[in-house]
């Protein structure tokens, strides 16, 4: 049975389930694309509120929010000075569910002095960054070549 996934594959969330797909070797699944730029995500099937096209920017709570991420990177660069990994010396879900945000937050929002002032974080972004399934991830969302 191939599974399917809605969504579109450069979505946070939507990568972190074709990460996990891509950790376990599974590739027989279906992607239902949905494309942000034709508005698909405001047809009926998929729409679940409207509350979000509301929103206005708040460039103080981005700050607050800036800080607040380096307080959370300052626990896991101690973090990572012990572990190889934020649970342990392995991969798992923990660090997975990080790729995606990590990526867009490095890569889009321009984030990355936050990742790379912490020289253990460096490492363990750059670990996860280079795992097959995040390549394979990035390259079927065309976020590189």
């Amino acid at each position: 049975m191939t599974i399917k996934i809605y969504g579109s594959s450069q979505f946070t969330s939507t990568g972190r389930v074709l990460i996990t797909l891509f950790e376990k070797h599974i590739e027989d699944f279906e992607i239902v694309d949905i494309d942000l730029f034709k508005g698909e995500h405001r047809t009926p099937e998929f729409l679940i509120s409207q509350k979000v096209e509301q929103l206005q920017g708040d460039d103080a709570l981005v700050a607050t929010s800036t800080v607040k991420l380096g307080v959370v990177l300052d626990v896991y660069e101690k973090r990572l000075g012990e572990t190889e990994y934020l649970a342990g010396d392995f991969f798992s879900l923990a660090d997975l569910s990080h790729i995606t945000f990590a990526w867009f937050l490095i890569h889009l929002a321009h984030h990355s002095a936050l990742f790379n002032s912490r020289p253990h974080v460096k490492a363990w972004i750059d670990k996860l960054f280079s795992r097959p399934s995040t390549q394979k991830w990035l390259k079927l969302a065309g976020l590189v070549s």
